[in-house]
Formats: C-alpha cells, sequence, structure tokens
C-alpha cells in the first residue's frame, strides 16, 4: 500500500516556551525547548508531505492556536488540513481524530513529532504492513510506539479508552492487548527511539552527525541554530 492512499495525522502543540517539551528543561531554557519542538514539527510536516499522502492532517493543541499554527505550516506545507485536538488523555485524542478522519480515508497513519528522524523506510515499511492488519504499530524503545496505523473499520473509542496506560513502558503491549481482545488483526515492528529528555536529544544529535543522509543533515543544521553551545 503507498502513501497516496493513506492520511497522515500528526498530533503536535503549538510551540510555546514553558508548554512544549518540558522534560528537556533545566538542560534547555524553556525557549530553547520550544525551538526544538518547532523544528521537530517543521522537519516532521515536511518529511510526510514530500511522501504524497492521501491527506495531510495536524491534529493541534491548543484548540485557540489554529491561525498561529496555520501561519507556522505555511511555510512549508499550505495545504495541510488541521483539527483541534479534544480534550480528555491521549486516548481520546487519538480516537476523537481517528473517528473524524476515517470518515473520509480507509486508513490512516498517527503519529507525532518526537521522532523526526525516523528512517523513511520505517515509515513506508509502516505503511505497506498496515495493508494486512487493522492496528498497526511502530514502537518506540521505551515502550511505547511513534505511530499507529488504523484501518477505519478499527472502533477506535473503544480500542484506545479501553483503559491503556499512556507514557508508561506497557503502552505497546497493552495497545496490542486491547485490539487483539477486539478480534483485530494487528502488527508492530520498526522500533525507533523518540526525544522526551535532555539524554534522548543528545542521542538524536549522535545519529544526526553520523547518518549522512541529506534530511537527516538539514536537521541536525536547524537543531544547532536552537541549541546552546556545547549541548
Amino acid at each position: 500500500m503507498s502513501f497516496d492512499a493513506t492520511a497522515v495525522v500528526i498530533l503536535s502543540k503549538y510551540p510555546t516556551p514553558g508548554r512544549v517539551k518540558t522534560r528537556l528543561t533545566p538542560a534547555l531554557s524553556p525557549e530553547q525547548a520550544a525551538a526544538v519542538h518547532r523544528i521537530f514539527l517543521l522537519h516532521v510536516v515536511r518529511r510526510f508531505r514530500a511522501m504524497g499522502p492521501a491527506e495531510l492532517i495536524v491534529c493541534f493543541d491548543p484548540p485557540d492556536a489554529r491561525a498561529a499554527m496555520s501561519h507556522l505550516l505555511s511555510s512549508v506545507a499550505a495545504d495541510v488540513t488541521l483539527i483541534p485536538q479534544v480534550g480528555g488523555d491521549l486516548g481520546h485524542r487519538l480516537a476523537a481524530v481517528a473517528v473524524d478522519v476515517g470518515r473520509r480515508h480507509r486508513r490512516m497513519l498517527i503519529g507525532a513529532v518526537d521522532s523526526p528522524d525516523v528512517p523513511s523506510a520505517h515509515l513506508r515499511g509502516v505503511v505497506d504492513t498496515m495493508a494486512g492488519a487493522d492496528v498497526t504499530l511502530g514502537l518506540a524503545d521505551d515502550g511505547g510506539y511513534w505511530c499507529i496505523g488504523l484501518s477505519n473499520s478499527v472502533d477506535a473509542a473503544a480500542l484506545l479508552r479501553s483503559g491503556i496506560e499512556w507514557s508508561t513502558d506497557r503502552t505497546g503491549t497493552q495497545t496490542l492487548a486491547a485490539a487483539r481482545a477486539m478480534n483485530y488483526r494487528t502488527a508492530a515492528d520498526y522500533s525507533w527511539g523518540d526525544v522526551d529528555r535532555p539524554e534522548d536529544l543528545r542521542n538524536l544529535v549522535g545519529r544526526l552527525e553520523r547518518s549522512g543522509e541529506p534530511e537527516d543533515e538539514t536537521l541536525l543544521a536547524d537543531l544547532r541554530r536552537a541549541l546552546p553551545i556545547g549541548f
């Protein structure tokens, strides 16, 4: 299955200092942490837009940031659909946008911006895997997942509001167990790290320095301008 048959949803907060990437402080100032989040968001949107999805959606928070988010994204993708996030935990937010997008797309890939350098082969692999699964996870090293692929035949509200413990090392296994209990076909692979803490960011910088891929070099250059000297 190709990206042109898949909607892509990116969950992201607007990069306001003190409200994003707070676990990067005090190693970074709130302004520097917000700059990192902004760089991640623009980089991820740019990458997914280049892959030609059926629709590219940014599900944003807070809801009153629509104009600001639209202005921010206009430099990289003027055709992005903006959907405000609902209240509640991550399960509620994922479920709400999945139900919305599922009304017009058969399959969707939902992710965030915390794994900006996930390999393109991983992205294509997840989308290919979605052709034979109802629920597909791109696993994160911390036990969660950097993306979830869903068929619109999945009852997203029932699945994602089923008591999953979000942001823990059990999130991935609990999501798969809930999906299997509902008799959905599942797949999980393509593990990658995400960036929550200063050591994660240092690991990312190290990966980018070793990569040599043009898009990784671009991301590294953007980060170098935002990070303190010697980080």
